[in-house]
């Protein structure tokens, strides 16, 4: 035999346990997954093939349209607020202050921390009985009380803000790290020239950075769209479904009305979005990508 094909036996011989993995724990999975999708089926007992009538269900269930609304609010809110907040924490941080590694490691520290966790310390916080109401009455605002996780209006916000304060310092690394690639020479060239400071950040470095905005995008996009701990733990979808989330919903199909099937059929449906939406965003974003 061969060098070379021994070379190349020795190399499949390798993959071959990595690849059994991949189908016994992914493939195998995810293709039952859709079969399920178009069964009857509690989670125990024979599956009964029934065709696309899950999925006409679950196109006329109002519990599960709310529930995109609901994650479409999650969504948008972080995209649009993580990306400029991220971006102006980055350029502080990247700036020449004191203390800049102290709260670089600050600010990073929430993303680090399960978010199990991080739900339990919010619910302390913010429960009607919990510090936060204390520390406004301590200071005479009475009237400011509220249930920050029992209020349909306000439950929402809160959450968005928990997710932003949870992702903001992970946002800004990657943007710390476009940053610090931008060519210094450039900047030289734009201060000989007599650029001014907001002319530099448009035309060289906020046009440097889209492979940042792209990852930072990416990741909070899908990240958001697969919301599950936070809502669970603090408010359990509530108030009247208004931080339901379509992952609580598959949790709830499952394992609360043993309708496995029905179950998968919305974690399919939910894949689809998720492919389709960060496709997107990757097209939007790369086609604005420069090369340096």
């Amino acid at each position: 035999m061969k060098r070379s094909t021994l070379d190349y036996l020795q190399r499949v011989s390798f993959m071959i346990p990595v690849l059994l993995i991949i189908a016994v724990f992914v493939a195998y999975p995810f293709l039952s997954s859709i079969y399920y999708s178009f069964t009857d089926w509690n989670g125990i007992s024979k599956p009964n093939f029934i065709g696309l009538l899950n999925y006409r269900n679950l196109l006329k269930d109002m519990t599960f349209l709310h529930s995109l609304r609901n994650i479409l609010f999650f969504t948008l809110g972080t995209i649009l607020l993580i990306n400029p907040l991220s971006l102006m924490l980055a350029l502080i941080l990247n700036s020449k202050i004191k203390g800049r590694s102290l709260l670089r490691t600050l600010f990073y520290l929430p993303s680090i921390i399960s978010l199990i966790v991080i739900s339990n310390i919010w619910v302390i916080i913010l429960s009607y009985d919990g510090l936060m109401n204390k520390l406004i009455s301590l200071v005479g605002l009475d009237s400011l009380q509220t249930d920050w996780l029992g209020d349909f209006d306000k439950t929402p916000w809160v959450l968005l803000f928990i997710i932003l304060w949870q992702g903001v310092g992970n946002s800004a690394v990657f943007y710390i790290a476009g940053l610090q690639s931008v060519p210094a020479e450039l900047y030289e060239a734009a201060d000989i020239d007599g650029v001014g400071k907001w002319s530099r950040f448009s035309r060289i470095t906020f046009p440097l950075l889209m492979p940042a905005v792209t990852i930072v995008t990416f990741f909070n996009l899908s990240g958001t769209l697969k919301l599950f701990d936070l809502p669970l733990i603090m408010t359990k979808g509530g108030p009247s479904d208004v931080t339901l989330t379509p992952t609580m919903l598959i949790y709830n199909q499952a394992f609360q009305y043993n309708a496995s099937g029905y179950a998968t059929t919305t974690g399919v449906f939910l894949l689809l979005i998720i492919f389709a939406v960060s496709a997107l965003q990757l097209w939007l974003t790369r086609s604005r990508e420069v090369e340096m």
